[in-house]
């Protein structure tokens, strides 16, 4: 029977703040806008969650199924490919997990409209069908979907209303920065991932360009906010470049990921990667309540 330590290690805790980070700059947006809505905010920061536990569930799933998570991997043991989770458990509980999200969802209805309704289909459908989009390539483009423009709109939506020009590039820079969790992933796994028929987009346009991608994500978070500025024509102050403070810690993570080609030391790169995506998540929402 398998212990909750490996449950715990089946959902892939220190990349959760991929979903985490989204909400707390949709609410930090909708607070900006004097539309906070706890419960609300609550009740996104759920539902995101317990998704992202669906899916990682369900990768879990497929690529133990598949064959993709052999004996040579490089990365953290996996649940179903390891056999301390059987494939039809792990199945069962990506279907929990996504039960239970869809109930967050059915809270936010009173929020949001019955509109939601259609987010929420869309959403269970990326869950469900992001490992075999990840197959042909097509991974990274969900993240940035739900992770980015889905989780940030969304979230505002709820509490504010149509969201504004701001929102939107908000929510497409928190998306680019949640794929270089991704990234790095497939940046250690591209070797096992090329033997399995995994096709992802590191595997198709190769390391040199998987670097170039995870720079341009930082530079955008760290260096893009003065132009969001410029550009909102909404009642935004300087405080919103906040985030540029992590330029040099970004420049750090960037190097790290071309020097560090041993997959031991990209392990805690992904970490790395995901609590950098947090912080700057909380320092814009600093410089948003501030202003």
């Amino acid at each position: 029977m398998a212990s909750f330590a490996h449950w715990w290690e089946a959902a892939r805790p220190k990349t959760l703040l991929a979903s985490v980070s989204p909400v707390i700059i949709g609410s930090a947006f909708a607070q900006h806008a004097h539309s906070l809505r706890p419960t609300a905010a609550l009740l996104c920061l759920g539902f995101a969650v317990t998704a992202q536990v669906a899916a990682n569930f369900a990768n879990d799933y497929f690529d133990g199924v598949r064959g993709t998570d052999g004996k040579d991997r490089k990365g953290p043991t996996r649940a179903v490919a390891s056999g301390r989770i059987r494939a039809q458990t792990m199945r069962l509980a990506t279907y929990a997990a996504l039960a239970l999200s869809a109930c967050m969802g059915l809270g936010l209805l009173c929020f949001g409209g019955w509109g939601l309704i259609l987010l929420g289909i869309l959403c269970m459908l990326g869950v469900l069908g992001y490992s075999r989009a990840s197959y042909a390539g097509l991974g990274d483009i969900l993240v940035i979907a739900f992770f980015g423009f889905a989780a940030v709109a969304g979230t505002f939506y709820v509490q504010a209303g149509i969201p504004s020009w701001p929102v939107w590039a908000g929510a497409f820079t928190a998306g680019l920065l949640c794929d270089n969790i991704l990234l790095v992933n497939n940046y250690r796994d591209r070797a096992t991932d090329l033997a399995a028929g995994k096709r992802t987009l590191v595997v198709r346009l190769g390391p040199a360009f998987a670097r170039a991608q995870y720079a341009s994500a930082v530079l955008l978070a760290c260096l893009g906010l003065p132009l969001l500025l410029w550009t909102s024509g909404a009642n935004i102050t300087a405080w919103i470049c906040l985030p540029a403070l992590l330029l040099p810690k970004g420049v750090l993570l960037c190097r790290a990921l071309g020097a560090r080609q041993n997959f031991s030391g990209l392990n805690p790169l992904l970490a790395d990667t995901a609590r950098f995506l947090c912080i700057w998540s909380l320092l814009l929402g600093i410089g948003l309540c501030v202003g």
